[in-house]
C-alpha cells in the first residue's frame, strides 16, 4: 500500500492481453480496482493505452488542422542509427498535410484554463486539475484532447497540440516505454521531421520488444517477490541482449523496490550502444541520479540530454528542479516560465513554481498558540521509538500524549522512557487496556481536557519519521490557506526515499471521464457492490504513477489529505466530526473524515513541502498482511456507503472549485514573471 490509510493498493500489477499489452510490465501500476485503469478505458471500454492509440486518434481527429509546435533552429548533433523501414506493429502509417514551421504568438496560460472562454474542454480541465504527471495519467488526456467535440465540428488547433504535447509528456514519465516511442514518432516526424527527438524514438521503438510469454514474470511482479525477479532480469539480459523492454521493466522494480544500485548496474551492463540513443541515456541517467538526491550529477546528465528541440522539454524541467535544490531558486523559475508558457497544461509545475517563487518551501511559519502532538500506538515499539526520537528533535511544539492502544510488547517501556528524558509535563501517557481501534483512539485523545485547551492539535503515526521543521511548515501552510478545516503533509516511503506514498488527493465520481455526458450522480443513482464497478467516486492517487521528482511540492486545498501526519485548528476539529468508529480498527477514518468535513464548508490543505517519512513500505506490507489488505478493502467499501449521492456530488463540486479559483489565482500571480511571445 502506499500509506496506511490505503492498504487495498495493488502494486506492480502487470496487465496482459491484447487489449492491454500496452501496460505490460510491472511500469503499470494500479491504484484501486477502478482506478488508472479504468481512466485509461475509452468510451467503449476498449483499452486505449500505448499501442493503438495513434491510429484511434487519426481516425477521430483531423490532423489537417493549422497548428504546429514553436519552430526551432535543428540539427541532428548526435549520429543516427535506427531502421529505414518503420515496423508496422510499432508505428502506424498515415498522412497529412505538411505542418506549418511558422509559429503563431502563444496566449498566456491563464487562458487556456479560463472556464468560460479557455480552450481546454471541462473535463480536461477537471483532471488536469488533479496533476499533470504520471504517463498513465497523460494518455488518456491525450485522448481527450486529441478527440474532436462531435462530427463534423473540427477541433481546437489549440486543444490539439495541447493534446500532441501530452502524448509526448506521457513518453517523457516513462522514457524507456519503446511502445509508447513507437507512437509517438510518426507524430514527430509529420509535425517536426527535423527534430533531433526523432531518431531517439524510432531507435527506442525498434529496440523495445515485448516478449511473447510472460507469466512467469507477471506471478513473480504480483507477488513482489523482488530477488527472483532480479534473478530472472538477470538472464534475460543474457538471453535477450539489447532489449530494451527489460531496462524499462527494472526501472519500473527499482521504483517499487527501491534498489538504485542494481539498477545502475544494470543499465550500465545492458545499454545498447546505439549513437541514437546517447541523449536517452543522458536523460535516464540523470533520472536515476535524482531519485538518488545527487542533484550536481543529475544537472549534468540533464544538461546533456537537452536537445536543441522545441519539443523534449522534460530533460530542461528537471534540470531546474537539480538547480533548485543546487540553491539557485531564481535561475530554475527562469527556465520553468518557459516552459510553463509552452506547456500551459501543466498545473503541477505552475504549482510548484508558483509556492518556490512565494518562498512558500522554507517553512518559516509560527503559530501563535499551543500546539499539542498525540500520538497513538499498537505492538509497534521499535518503529514507535524511532518516531519519538525524530518528535523529540523538533521544536516549537508544546506537548504530547501517547496512548498506548493494549499493545503486548515494548510499547510501554519505550514510551516510559521518553517521558523521563523529556519530562512528564511534555509527555504524557495514557494506557488502555486493549486496542479500541484507531478511530477511538484518536476521538480519546481529542476529549483530553488538556488537548481540548490547545489551539492547534497534530495526529502523528507511530511509524512517521518528522523532519525538524515539521511545525514551520504547517505553520506556513496555516498561513498561506487560513480558512482549511485540516493541513497534510507528503508521506514519503522512508526506505526507498525517493517514493511518495501520499500527496494531495482529489475526488474523481465513478466514470465520470469515460462517459462525458456524465460528472455527477443524481440522487437515485444507487451504487451496488455485487458490480465490479461499485464505488461511486475514488480518490486520485497519481503518486502511484510517478516519484513526481519535485512535482508533488506546493500547497494548496484539496478533498482530503493523509492522517500520517495531519494538523487541526482544535476549536474547528472540536465543531466538526469525529472519527469514525465503524471505520475500526484501522483505515479509512482519516480520509472519511476529511470529506465529511468538505461537506460543512472546510475543505483540507496540502502541505507538499513538509515531507514525512513513513516506515511502513507501501507494498511489501500489504502482500505480508492478507488481513490487513482485507480489512482496508472493507473499509474502503464501509466509507463509500457513508456518503450518499448528493453527498459525493456536494463534495466532488465544493473541492474542484476550490482547486480550481487557487490554480486560476496562481496562475494570474505569476503571469509577470512569465516571458513575452
Amino acid at each position: 500500500m502506499r500509506s496506511s490509510a490505503r492498504a487495498h493498493k495493488v502494486i506492480a500489477v502487470v496487465f496482459t492481453g491484447s487489449q492491454e499489452r500496452d501496460r505490460a510490465g510491472v511500469r503499470a501500476r494500479v491504484s484501486q480496482p477502478t482506478g488508472v485503469a479504468e481512466e485509461c478505458a475509452d468510451g467503449k471500454g476498449h483499452a486505449a493505452g500505448h499501442r493503438g492509440l495513434i491510429p484511434y486518434i487519426l481516425e477521430k481527429v483531423s490532423l489537417q488542422s493549422t497548428f504546429a509546435f514553436p519552430a526551432r533552429p535543428l540539427s541532428l548533433a548526435r549520429g543516427l542509427c535506427y531502421p529505414t523501414q518503420h515496423d508496422p506493429d510499432c508505428f502506424c502509417s498515415f498522412s497529412w498535410s505538411p505542418m506549418v514551421t511558422e509559429h503563431a504568438e502563444t496566449p498566456m496560460p491563464i487562458s487556456a484554463w479560463q472556464p468560460e472562454t479557455g480552450y481546454l474542454p471541462p473535463s480536461l480541465r477537471k483532471r488536469l486539475l488533479a496533476g499533470s504527471v504520471g504517463s498513465l495519467h497523460l494518455l488518456p488526456l491525450a485522448l481527450e484532447a486529441l478527440r474532436p467535440p462531435a462530427p463534423g465540428i473540427p477541433s481546437d488547433p489549440r486543444l490539439i497540440q495541447c493534446g500532441l504535447d501530452l502524448l509526448l509528456a506521457a513518453w517523457e514519465d516513462d522514457p524507456l516505454n519503446g511502445d509508447l516511442a513507437g507512437q509517438v514518432a510518426p507524430l514527430v516526424e509529420k509535425t517536426n521531421p527535423g527534430d533531433p527527438l526523432l531518431p531517439v524514438l524510432i531507435a527506442l521503438a525498434a529496440l523495445w520488444k515485448e516478449p511473447a510469454d510472460l507469466k512467469y514474470f507477471q506471478r513473480l511482479a504480483q507477488n513482489l517477490e523482488f530477488a527472483k525477479l532480479h534473478t530472472f532480469l538477470d538472464r534475460q539480459g543474457e538471453k535477450d541482449p539489447g532489449n530494451m523492454y527489460w531496462l524499462q521493466q527494472a526501472w519500473a522494480i527499482a521504483e517499487v523496490d527501491g534498489d538504485l544500485d542494481t539498477l545502475q548496474d544494470r543499465l550500465a551492463n545492458h545499454w545498447p550502444e546505439i549513437p541514437a540513443l546517447a541523449s536517452l541515456r543522458e536523460y535516464v541517467l540523470a533520472n536515476l541520479a535524482f531519485l538518488r538526491g545527487e542533484y550536481s550529477l543529475a544537472h549534468d546528465h540533464y544538461a546533456a540530454a537537452e536537445l536543441d528541440t522545441s519539443l523534449w522539454r522534460k530533460p530542461s524541467e528537471r534540470r531546474a528542479e537539480c538547480v533548485h535544490r543546487l540553491g539557485d531558486t531564481s535561475a530554475a523559475l527562469a527556465i520553468w516560465a518557459e516552459i510553463i508558457r509552452a506547456r500551459p497544461w501543466h498545473s503541477s509545475l505552475i504549482l510548484h513554481a508558483h509556492d518556490l517563487a512565494l518562498g512558500r518551501h522554507l517553512g518559516q511559519g509560527k503559530f501563535d498558540g499551543t500546539l499539542a502532538a498525540l500520538i497513538y500506538t499498537y505492538n509497534k515499539a521499535p518503529d514507535l521509538d524511532r518516531a519519538m526520537a525524530s518528535l523529540a528533535k523538533s521544536t516549537d511544539w508544546d506537548f504530547c500524549v501517547a496512548l498506548n492502544n493494549g499493545s503486548k510488547d515494548a510499547t510501554s517501556e519505550v514510551l516510559a522512557s521518553w517521558q523521563e528524558r523529556l519530562g512528564q509535563d511534555r509527555i504524557r501517557i495514557v494506557e488502555l487496556p486493549v486496542n479500541v481501534g484507531a478511530p477511538t483512539a484518536r476521538n480519546w485523545l481529542a476529549s483530553l481536557a488538556e488537548v481540548q485547551a490547545s489551539d492547534y492539535l497534530a495526529y502523528l503515526d507511530d511509524d512517521a519519521i518528522l523532519p525538524l521543521d515539521w511545525v514551520g511548515h504547517f505553520a506556513a501552510a496555516r498561513d498561506a490557506y487560513p480558512e482549511a478545516g485540516v493541513w497534510g503533509c507528503r508521506v514519503m516511503d522512508y526506505e526507498a526515499g525517493f517514493t511518495v506514498q501520499s500527496a494531495d488527493q482529489h475526488m474523481v465520481v465513478a466514470n465520470e471521464f469515460m462517459d462525458p455526458n456524465r460528472g455527477t450522480l443524481p440522487p437515485d443513482d444507487e451504487f451496488d457492490l455485487s458490480r465490479l464497478q461499485a464505488a461511486p467516486f475514488r480518490l486520485s492517487a497519481l503518486p502511484s504513477l510517478t516519484p513526481g521528482y519535485g512535482l508533488f511540492s506546493y500547497v494548496r486545498p484539496c478533498a482530503a489529505v493523509t492522517g500520517c501526519c495531519h494538523l487541526f485548528a482544535t476549536p474547528d476539529f472540536l465543531a466538526g466530526p469525529r472519527f469514525d468508529i465503524r471505520l475500526s480498527p484501522s483505515q479509512y477514518d482519516d480520509v472519511e473524515r476529511d470529506l465529511r468535513q468538505a461537506l460543512i464548508g472546510k475543505t483540507a490543505c496540502y502541505q507538499g513541502f513538509l515531507g514525512v517519512d513513513h516506515l511502513k513500505r507501501s507494498g511489501k506490507a500489504v502482500r505480508s498482511d492478507p488481513a490487513q489488505l482485507g480489512n482496508g478493502l472493507a473499509n474502503r467499501y464501509k466509507m463509500y456507503r457513508l456518503f450518499t449521492p448528493h453527498d459525493v456530488s456536494a463534495i466532488t463540486t465544493s473541492s474542484r472549485a476550490a482547486v480550481e479559483q487557487d490554480l486560476l489565482a496562481k496562475l494570474s500571480t505569476i503571469q509577470d514573471w512569465l516571458p513575452g511571445p
